[in-house]
């Protein structure tokens, strides 16, 4: 959702650093190192109506921003429901666009030291190897603006969805996602392939609607992705966007 300081370390062989004491004699200096200010871990969410919770009571409950919160990390979202690598979502709001439209200003307006994409759901309409296409040249664009990151791709996947051999669109996307996010340097997370959610329990985690998660299903999702990333030792990414907020 610029200036990078510089730190240059001064390194005195045998010695210790030192400063005059109170009596004319020197004294070790004491306190921490001086540094740029801390805060928690910016993280960016971009994705379709999953990422920004559509199912859930409020977005807080989403299933992104519930992940942020169990992660301690800042939570920013860039989101729009029926969006995707390609679809524009504008059957929903005319003013949506595609991932690729909106990264310019999602880079100006958020800070991230860590990127979460989370889409392709509703780019069934686009022949797999056009999506997988696409998304190599949006994925490389993220690299080049954030090229410290760490970068989370999570497959598409539906709550209800489980493994299907037969699903062509799916297996192309998923292996194409995969090979884009381990050449970037990313961690790939795969709900249908990890079985996040058994099928026995799939139906009472939905919403009405029949498609998106209820609070209970944002939770499960945020549980599951809380656990892959702490696994993957990327709990505690450093700080590695370092402009002003909105610069």
């Amino acid at each position: 959702m610029l200036a990078v300081v510089a730190v240059m370390a001064v390194v005195v062989m045998g010695a210790a650093l030192r400063v005059p004491g109170p009596e004319g004699g020197d004294a070790s200096r004491s306190g921490p190192p001086m540094g740029p200010p801390t805060r928690p871990t910016a993280a960016l969410f971009i994705g379709d109506s999953y990422t920004a919770g559509a199912g859930a009571s409020s977005p807080a409950q989403a299933w992104s921003c519930r992940a942020a919160a169990l992660l301690d990390w800042t939570c920013n979202l860039d989101a729009q429901g029926g969006t995707g690598f390609v679809a524009d979502g504008r059957s929903n709001t005319p003013s949506f666009s595609p991932l690729p439209d909106r990264l310019q200003s999602s880079a100006q307006r958020y800070l991230a030291d860590v990127v979460v994409i989370d889409a392709g759901r509703n780019d069934r309409a686009t022949p797999a190897e056009d999506v997988v296409a696409v998304a190599a040249a949006y994925l490389a664009e993220v690299r080049a603006r954030w090229p410290e990151a760490t970068l989370v791709v999570v497959l598409p996947a539906y709550l209800t969805q489980g493994p299907d051999p037969a699903d062509s669109w799916q297996q192309t996307v998923d292996a194409g996602f995969r090979d884009l996010a381990v050449d970037l340097g990313g961690l790939v997370i795969d709900p249908v392939g990890e079985r996040w959610v058994e099928d026995a329990a799939a139906q009472r985690l939905l919403d009405p609607d029949g498609i998106h998660p209820d609070d209970a299903g944002h939770a499960l999702l945020a549980e599951r992705f809380v656990a892959d990333v702490r696994q993957a030792g990327l709990a505690d990414p450093p700080l590695t966007d370092l402009r002003t907020p909105g610069s």
